[in-house]
């Protein structure tokens, strides 16, 4: 699950749609790759590194100049890991390369109860992420996409769970949507999705995905119904960076986010004084706002509200 070739391999061998892929160890090697799979494509670690050093190349120049650092970044501070040392010896420091795959991108998140998977929430990502760096900025749910689309995504998602082996826990997927509607997999994993998307879920259907985790683990069947009220409402989140590196001098426009009645939660992660990176040396973002309304026309227009009040200024 946390090795991401093993994990294309799987899906490949249980038919889920996906990107072309493959492994370079060298230069030359990516540059081999690249013309088997074509250009733009992404260049990515082979383990967790969260969405650091993800890079979109688009050329053989670009390929040739981003990806000795890319590779230095995808294998730097994860000597910690417990597939580290493993990892080093099986790929001798590979990175992997992919198809990209343009679209509208989005997460699913879903309960597995004995092998049977329940798809709780669809998170569509309306900023575009087109690189050349995919750090995720906002979450809407419920999504917009037609209702054919999201079946398909559901039964991919199912399929993805049992191209890897998934029987039982939470699991957050993640799938780019082309142009023709068709979805293909980014990637899985057997967690909840992170940041606020728990709350997300929970301000939009009712389900606490954290509750249905220790039922499963408990051994009790989880409810997945919807909550009481008009579900789902319009929910979501926006995270915030610092526009350049440096250090924060000032964070603006969060009493006035406060004092919105459709903000559920901000939460500021670096205070002033703090140094702050940009990617592709950072992915966490410095903050986030968790935000609802009463339809979809509002809650895109709190978004934009937010995106012009929230500011961190850096020096």
């Amino acid at each position: 699950m946390r090795d991401k070739y093993a994990m294309r391999e799987a899906f490949a061998a249980g038919n889920v749609p996906q990107p072309a892929y493959g492994l370079a160890r060298t230069l030359d090697e990516a540059v081999e790759q690249a013309a088997r799979i074509g250009f733009p494509l992404v260049l990515k670690p082979l383990v967790d590194n969260d969405s650091g050093y993800f890079r979109r190349v688009d050329d053989v120049a670009e390929l040739t100049e981003h990806f000795p650092a890319v590779q230095r970044g995808a294998w730097s501070g994860i000597a910690h890991d417990p597939l580290y040392a493993w990892a080093v010896e099986t790929y001798d420091s590979a990175v992997l390369l992919e198809e990209y795959l343009p679209g509208a991108e989005v997460s699913v998140e879903s309960i597995v109860v004995d092998g049977h998977p329940h798809v709780v929430a669809v998170h569509d990502k309306p900023v575009p992420m087109e690189g050349p760096y995919f750090v995720d900025v906002h979450y809407a749910t419920p999504s917009r996409l037609p209702a054919e689309v999201r079946e398909r995504i559901a039964e991919l998602t199912a399929a993805s769970h049992r191209a890897v082996g998934i029987e039982t826990g939470a699991v957050h997927t993640e799938f780019r949507i082309r142009s023709d509607g068709t979805p293909r997999i980014l990637e899985t994993a057997a967690r909840l999705g992170g940041g606020p998307v728990y709350q997300s879920v929970l301000l939009s259907t009712g389900i606490d995905m954290v509750a249905a985790v220790l039922d499963v683990a408990s051994g009790r069947t989880p409810d997945l119904t919807p909550g009481p009220g008009p579900r789902p409402r319009p929910a979501g989140f926006y995270l915030f960076f610092a526009e350049k590196a440096g250090r924060i001098s000032g964070i603006g426009g969060v009493e006035e986010a406060l004092r919105n009645p459709r903000v559920h939660e901000i939460s500021l992660y670096r205070k002033v004084g703090d140094a702050v990176d940009v990617p592709p040396r950072v992915w966490q973002s410095h903050g986030h706002v968790i935000f609802t309304a009463d339809s979809e026309a509002e809650f895109t227009a709190t978004f934009d509200e937010l995106v012009k009040s929230i500011r961190i200024e850096t020096e």
